[in-house]
């Protein structure tokens, strides 16, 4: 293991979450009276924090929906959440080693605190996150299902508040899951773990980091991704008497394809057939896209990359995570069995023929000369078919 990682397990393994905050330095925060850790995370800690008091400054961003029922942050301000990351107490390597960027992170987060669609954002330094704690419940691989319409629209809100914001367009990079999946390679290497990998799987990952630099190259419409949508980021509370959902871990936060967010949200919570269908009929209406063959065989590929990503991380993780595999939402032992789990579906569609036609049809499509025809191709209407035939079509998808 390199000494990074060694220290990387040392810090984090005796992390103390009262020294963290003391380090903060807050002045407009009272005296911590309680810490009491909160479970569900893979890799970062969390913990909900009681103090004794928070002065006026630090309940400036009273949401207008409290406003309108006539209550006050200040009523529910001492019980704050505290999310502490990974690489707390590190250098810069972790960072690099996960393709994080803490500035999108803190952009992505500060929008949505102004959004309301996740909970206050009261602090935030370098991956620290000292937020308002929501009393509700992550989401699990059971009932994520029946949340899918409003999860699309935090996602979307998120993505169009971020065009309006900033101008993405110009971004020189752009995020895919390869560039994160190519480091997390780097690392199973170093780690002498290449032996766990499967059959095959150098020549079909060459395959996925050239088809996804290839979509980077025509990419003409950029947003701030999440990037993370398992259930566990997202929050199910009981407001006024009715439920209320949020999206928070914007860790993975990144600017690139709107249509990554949507393939992430298929491919790690195991959408197939009808659910599917659902996701992809909401983005499609929402994008302006109606090519619903070049949809279904593109979704295929981003999620054939994903998994790339998410079983490669799993496989180092088994090496050097401080937390042991506990998760409220996972179905899964141990973070080798999570990254195998991945890896097979990846390989699996790679060695199918489904694989061979889906890469041939949106390769030809992509290597099309003038970008501005490839992008009004993607618009273009087919011939009427029949929506149950298109839906069959969607219920026998496999990946």
């Amino acid at each position: 293991m390199s000494f990074f990682l060694c220290l990387f397990v040392v810090v984090f393994a005796n992390l103390d979450p009262t020294a963290v905050l003391t380090s903060l330095n807050l002045p407009n925060f009272g005296e911590v009276q309680s810490i009491e850790p909160i479970s569900g995370s893979l890799s970062d800690r969390n913990f909900k924090v009681l103090v004794s008091s928070l002065s006026k400054e630090s309940q400036c961003s009273e949401s207008s929906e409290a406003k309108s029922n006539g209550q006050s942050c200040a009523a529910n301000a001492p019980l704050l959440s505290l999310r502490v990351p990974s690489d707390y107490g590190t250098d810069a390597s972790y960072e690099k080693i996960h393709g994080l960027h803490r500035r999108w992170e803190e952009k992505a987060i500060s929008l949505a605190s102004k959004l309301e669609i996740t909970p206050l954002l009261h602090h935030y330094n370098k991956g620290i996150v000292l937020s308002q704690n929501v009393n509700g419940k992550s989401l699990t691989s059971e009932n994520i299902v029946n949340y899918l319409s409003p999860i699309l629209k935090l996602v979307f809100e998120l993505h169009d508040a971020s065009k309006k914001k900033w101008k993405l367009k110009k971004l020189k990079t752009t995020f895919t899951p390869m560039k994160r999946a190519s480091s997390y390679f780097d690392q199973i290497k170093s780690l002498g773990l290449t032996e766990k990998l499967p059959k095959n799987f150098k020549s079909a990952f060459k395959s996925a980091v050239s088809l996804t630099k290839t979509f980077s190259k025509i990419l003409t419409n950029r947003a701030l991704l999440h990037g993370n949508l398992v259930p566990s980021s997202f929050i199910l509370s009981e407001e006024n008497n009715s439920e209320r959902l949020y999206v928070r871990d914007f860790e993975f936060t990144n600017a690139g394809d709107p249509w990554w967010d949507v393939a992430n949200l298929c491919a790690l919570n195991g959408l197939y057939g009808n659910e599917q269908f659902r996701v992809l009929e909401m983005a499609m209406k929402h994008l302006g896209e109606t090519r619903k063959d070049l949809v279904i065989k593109r979704n295929k590929l981003m999620k054939w990359s994903i998994y790339f990503s998410e079983g490669l991380w799993g496989l180092m993780q088994e090496q050097v995570a401080t937390l042991p595999f506990k998760s409220e939402w996972s179905k899964f032992k141990s973070f080798e069995e999570y990254g195998m789990y991945f890896l097979e579906k990846a390989m699996s569609y790679y060695t199918s023929g489904r694989f061979k036609s889906d890469f041939m049809t949106v390769s030809k499509f992509l290597k099309r000369k003038k970008p501005g025809k490839r992008a009004e191709m993607w618009q273009n209407v087919r011939p009427v078919q029949d929506p149950n035939a298109i839906k069959d079509k969607w219920k026998q998808e496999m990946i």
